[in-house]
């Protein structure tokens, strides 16, 4: 599926077990990111995105930015 998503006050959580795409034309800011989708096309973006907390990637999923920016200040990881 596709989703449009604006910067939010809580986390992003992006689930299931087939390809999604995040679809943005500006810079995007999230508290946290949690990738748990497990499809073979993972989860996709098409702009630069910043995080500034916790980004949670499960064993098995993919975050792909392509030719974008992933800016963590203050984040931290784990899978």
């Amino acid at each position: 599926g596709k989703g449009c998503l604006l910067t939010g006050t809580g986390n992003l959580t992006l689930d299931g077990t087939a390809a999604q795409a995040l679809e943005r034309g500006t810079v995007v800011s999230y508290p946290g990111i949690n990738v748990l989708n497990t499809s073979a096309g993972g989860v996709t973006v098409d702009g630069n995105m910043t995080v500034t907390g916790s980004i949670h990637i499960v064993s098995g999923s993919i975050l792909d930015l392509g030719n974008y920016d992933l800016t963590a200040t203050g984040a931290s990881f784990s899978n």
